[in-house]
This record gives C-alpha cells, sequence and structure tokens, in this order.
C-alpha cells in the first residue's frame, strides 16, 4: 500500500493556487487520486517531499498547518486501511469515502473544541513514532538512492510492528513508541530483520494483508549493518532534538562491514570487449559501448545516466559527483582517451541532449554479464559469500555489474600511478575514503614481480 500526495500541473500561472490530491495504489487493481480539500501555489509544491518548500517564501504558519495536514489525513487512511477485514480487495470508491469520513471527523473534533484534529489521542501516540520518523526523512538532504534506503527501513520497521501484533498473543496492540527503544528492542528488531525471508513464507497472511506480494531476500551481514547504521543515524538524530534522553546504540554493537577483494578487468580484456560486434543484437552493442565508456572515465552509474554532451570540455569529460556533491562539491575532470572519444563521436549526433544512450540500471546489469560471457571472459576468481562470509569461486562474469567499470578504472590506474590523491580526483571519492582503501589492492601480476625480485 502506498499513499502518495501531488498536484496536477497545469498551464494557469505559476503562483496560480490548485488543489492537492491524495493517490492511494494497493496493487494493480487499485490505483485512485482524490481531490482533497487543500490547495496549493503549484510553484511552490515539493513533489519529492510531497509537501510545501521549506525554503520557498510562504507564511509560515500557513505552511505548517497544510502540512500537517497532509500528514493527518495520511495517518488517517493507514489508520482506516490497517481497520479493514480484506484490503487486498478494496472498493472502487473506499478512498473518496476515506477522504469523506475524514473531513466529517475532523469537523466533528473541531465542533467540540478539539485543535488537534481528527486523530484520537490513543491513535496519535501510536502513530507519534513514525511521524517522527517522517519529520527526519523531510529534514535530510540526501541523495536519491539513500531516501530509498531510508523508506526501506520505515517500511520495515512497520512490519516488524505488525509482525509483533500477529504472532505475540500479548501484544495484539503492540505498538514501537520512540522512547521504549533500547537494546532489548534493537536485538529483536535485528533477529527479525536477519529472518524475515522466513517470517514471509511461515506466515503469508501477516504480508499478504499489506500488499507485499515478493519475498524479501535474505539480507546478509553487510546489508544489516548499512541498515541498522541508518537507525542509529535517526535514532541519534532523535536524541539531539530531544525526542529521547537516551543513546539506544550504546550498548547495541554492530558488527564491521566485510568487503572481499575488488576485482577488475585488464586492460586486454576490456580492449577485447571494445572490438568485439554483436552482429545480431545492437541494443546489446549499445551496452557493451556505455560499459567500455564508463570503465574508461570511473564515474558511477547515476552519475552516468545524468552526462550530457555539454559535460565534453576540451575533450575532458567534466561533471560534480551526486554522491559527494553536498560534502565537498568538486568537479571531477577526467580525459577522454582514444576508446571514450570513439565512442562518444559515435553517438554524439544521434542523441539530443544526452551524452549516450543509457537504458535502465538493472537492465544495463543483467546485459554486462551477458557481454562478458560472450567475449568469453569467465576466469575465476575468489570471492568472499556475502551470506555466509566464507569464501567462493565463481566465473568473474557472474559477478560483473556496472560498478566493476568503476573498480577497472581505478585498479588498472592505479597500477600504472601509485599515488591515490590523483587516483581519487579522478574518481570523486573524498579523501581519505574507506571505500577507495578497497580499490588500492596490489594485483597478481604487481606480487609476481616482488616475489621475483627474491630469485
Amino acid at each position: 500500500m502506498t499513499i502518495k500526495f501531488l498536484i496536477v500541473v497545469n498551464a494557469l500561472p505559476n503562483d496560480a493556487e490548485i488543489p492537492i490530491y491524495v493517490r492511494l495504489v494497493n496493487s494493480k487493481y487499485y490505483d485512485k487520486k482524490v481531490k482533497t480539500n487543500l490547495v496549493v501555489r503549484q510553484n511552490l509544491w515539493d513533489a519529492k517531499r510531497e509537501m510545501i518548500m521549506h525554503k520557498a517564501l510562504y507564511d509560515d504558519q500557513l505552511r505548517k498547518q497544510i502540512n500537517e495536514e497532509i500528514s493527518n489525513i495520511r495517518n488517517y487512511i493507514e489508520m482506516m486501511f490497517d481497520m479493514e477485514k480484506n484490503p487486498a480487495n478494496l472498493p472502487p470508491s473506499w478512498l473518496s469515502d476515506c477522504l469523506r469520513s475524514y473531513y466529517q471527523n475532523k469537523e466533528g473534533c473541531l465542533s467540540k473544541g478539539n485543535t488537534k484534529g481528527l486523530i484520537p489521542i490513543s491513535k496519535k501516540e501510536e502513530s507519534d513514532f513514525f511521524k517522527i520518523y517522517e519529520k527526519f526523512q523531510e529534514r535530510q538532504e540526501i541523495s536519491d538512492s539513500r531516501s530509498r534506503q531510508y523508506k526501506v527501513l520505515k517500511c520495515t520497521l512497520q512490519r516488524y510492528q505488525l509482525y509483533v501484533r500477529s504472532t505475540r498473543r500479548s501484544n495484539s496492540k503492540y505498538t514501537i513508541f520512540l522512547d521504549e527503544i533500547d537494546s532489548d528492542f534493537l536485538s529483536d528488531f535485528y533477529s527479525y530483520v536477519e529472518s524475515e525471508h522466513i517470517y514471509f513464507e511461515k506466515y503469508p497472511e501477516i504480508f499478504s494483508s499489506i500488499g507485499k506480494k515478493t519475498a524479501p531476500k535474505p539480507r546478509s551481514k553487510n546489508t544489516m549493518t548499512d541498515l541498522f547504521k541508518k537507525f542509529r543515524a535517526f535514532l541519534n538524530w532523535c536524541y539531539t532534538q530531544e525526542y529521547i534522553t537516551h543513546k539506544p546504540f550504546s550498548k547495541f554493537k554492530l558488527e564491521t562491514e566485510t568487503y572481499g577483494t575488488p576485482f577488475y578487468l585488464t586492460l586486454d580484456e576490456l580492449k577485447k570487449i571494445h572490438t568485439t560486434h554483436f552482429k545480431d543484437d545492437p541494443i546489446l552493442n549499445i551496452q557493451k559501448d556505455i560499459f567500455v565508456f564508463q570503465c574508461c572515465v570511473g564515474c558511477r552509474v547515476g552519475d552516468l545516466m545524468k552526462l550530457k554532451k555539454t559535460d565534453i570540455i576540451n575533450g575532458n569529460i567534466e561533471y560534480i559527483p551526486h554522491k559527494t556533491i553536498k560534502a565537498t562539491g568538486k568537479t571531477v575532470i577526467v580525459p577522454l582517451n582514444n576508446m571514450a572519444r570513439e565512442i562518444v563521436d559515435k553517438y554524439f549526433n544521434i542523441l539530443s541532449d544526452q551524452l549516450l544512450p543509457f537504458s535502465s540500471p538493472q537492465r544495463y546489469n543483467d546485459d554486462i554479464k551477458t557481454i562478458l560471457e560472450l567475449c568469453k571472459i569467465t576466469r575465476m576468481v575468489t570471492v568472499l559469500d556475502p551470506l555466509t562470509r566464507t569464501e567462493k569461486k565463481v566465473p568473474i562474469n557472474t559477478i560483473a555489474t556496472s560498478h566493476m567499470a568503476r573498480r577497472t578504472f581505478i585498479g588498472n590506474i592505479y597500477k600504472k600511478v601509485k599515488d591515490p590523491n590523483l587516483v581519487a580526483s579522478l574518481t570523486g571519492h573524498t579523501e581519505g575514503s574507506k571505500a577507495f582503501s578497497r580499490y588500492r589492492d596490489i594485483d597478481t601480476e604487481m606480487k609476481r614481480e616482488l616475489v621475483g625480485m627474491l630469485e
């Protein structure tokens, strides 16, 4: 179940007031949009955060009222949805009926002098944790990918709450309260997250009641640590905002993330890919060109997708990495080598503004594996299994992704120039980055040279 607030942009002046809609998507069979009683100037609406822009010139009191009203409507819809006996089969008028009930309820509350709105006190208290979490999300200036990760954490916490209610008789009305989160809670939540893929099979009715049809994948220790680091960031924020008076993670220790050797392609392998032509698959040829170009410039896939023709200046590719734009804001300048220039010239007069004809990230990752297999780049490598943290040997093509292009760029340059600061200036890594230190692994060829010195 997904609730979104949106406006329908039209040809009216930017400062014209237009209605705010609420949209409920529960499955491919239920996707409804209903107009609320709220209006907003379309040039002040923040579509990403689903609220009035924080920094826009606007009456602070009115901004607060509208944003709180949006939050109240969301909570009411969630409350009514939780009360549904058959949420997977909602009638077409469910959302409009729910909104009508909201306003009728609100009028009744206000007539009794309740300025807090329609949510009963017990229900308001019940939603406090997630309301505070939403405030935390709204105030974070982070990338889209990290924002999605925080949404994943929120959904996981909501499923955990429902799981406790459904499986523990003494906690049928269990609610997460912020000031009750301690090391015991974190341990229990950790166990749930670690075993959620098992619970999906064991308690299908819990997950079907919230419209989740695909089973969660088993989570590795690194994934668990990354998720709980985000939870810790939220709880630390709550502490600084004085929502809580303790730090729950002070007595709960996270495992450190463990990563194996970052394998990458050799220059000979890269040239082999570049010169291979897939006669019967023009799409695969395009994906091959994009992959080779990424190996030549070393940018992350998110930055690669956004590159435009105007990013080429004096034979260099210039861009500001999105991941570090708020931390450093430094421009990365990478001179284009012959392979990269050849690929750019191939598409330059075909596309409008975009530098390369990029498709979806998932399709790109799948095609990279196919490209390496067809080029017979299938040498065995020893990697660390993220789930078991034991070694396993796999063909390199089976673990190839867009990030291997970045590792290929870094690894081959570092073999030639042992200056981490110079290499980092071409990749956009921040100074002292732990991630970058993993790329500085001495390869087998260099080890042979060192051992040979003993003869």
